[in-house]
């Protein structure tokens, strides 16, 4: 047995020495191992989370995005659209599937399309902007929006194209244009036409008006009471009352011209009522008959 011990090689102190440092580095690197694969699992873990997350968010945003009450699309920086909301689809008369891909630009009339390039001008230097757009829609009709634009900017800071939130104007414009139809009537009419508030002042006044009472401008008149043009006062003021009351008048009037001449008028007047039918204002249309007049006493 001694003989064969003998024969078994012996570690000195150094080798001994050293062999237990590596076993300790190495330990220590199996620990730091297993502590890092902790922190790894830990980390994917909560990576996982937040990827849960996120797509909860992002479904989230989707279904609000989806069920808005105005328009929502994209458009890249050709303006091809890349997304477009059912809102948007059904303001156009289109379905998402026929829009995606298509050139925003061949939905807008010909002769608006200019202003396009110019508002992308102002996008790419990565600016919002607020205006009124006019679509045309699948069957051909006009479409009216209001649209808010964000300009998509990479991180290069490359433009990349834009996000908008797009609303339905349509019922807006057709009063406003239905309203301007109105008022060019109005102001073309050959019939003198006044209006006034309930208590008698001018507020408005056609160039017929101006034209029969001999003025040249409307802040000549406007803000005087309408019993100053008229030759008998107290019966302009009686008529004023029964209107009030009745609503409605109608006959003859001497009014009193700028130079106080006077000219026989058809006066037609009657209350006008808002929306809740209120009485707001009074209004009157005026028509000369000098020549009537002329030819009854011939």
């Amino acid at each position: 047995y001694l003989n064969a011990l003998d024969r078994v090689p012996r570690w000195t102190h150094e080798t001994v020495d050293t062999v237990m440092r590596f076993y300790a580095g190495f330990t220590g690197i199996i620990s730091s191992l297993s502590h890092s694969n902790l922190r790894l699992a830990r980390v994917l873990s909560e990576k996982d989370a937040l990827m849960a997350r996120l797509a909860a968010s992002e479904e989230q945003y989707r279904r609000i995005v989806d069920t808005s009450a105005d328009g929502v699309w994209q458009m890249d920086a050709q303006f091809h659209i890349t997304y477009v909301n059912q809102r948007m689809a059904e303001m156009l008369g289109y379905t998402p599937e026929e829009l995606i891909g298509m050139d925003a630009i061949s939905l807008i009339p010909p002769d608006e399309q200019t202003d396009v390039y110019l508002r992308r001008d102002r996008q790419q230097r990565g600016k919002v902007d607020y205006f009124d757009r006019r679509f045309i829609r699948k069957d051909g009709s006009s479409l009216w929006t209001h649209v808010a634009i964000t300009p998509i900017i990479d991180t290069d800071g490359k433009y990349q194209g834009s996000f908008a939130m797009v609303t339905d104007i349509t019922g807006r414009k057709n009063v406003e244009e239905a309203l301007l139809l109105k008022n060019a009537a109005i102001d073309s009419s050959i019939n003198g036409i006044a209006i006034a508030d309930l208590d008698g002042i001018l507020t408005y006044v056609n160039p017929a008006f101006l034209s029969i009472w001999g003025y040249e401008e409307p802040y000549e008149v406007l803000g005087r009471s309408v019993l100053d043009f008229w030759v008998f006062e107290q019966e302009a003021e009686q008529v004023v009352l029964e209107i009030q009351k009745y609503t409605t008048w109608s006959g003859e009037m001497e009014g009193r011209r700028k130079d106080g001449s006077p000219i026989p008028l058809q006066l037609s007047a009657s209350i006008v009522r808002n929306a809740s039918d209120a009485p707001i204002a009074m209004m009157a249309s005026f028509i000369d008959i000098t020549s009537r007049r002329e030819a009854e006493y011939d």
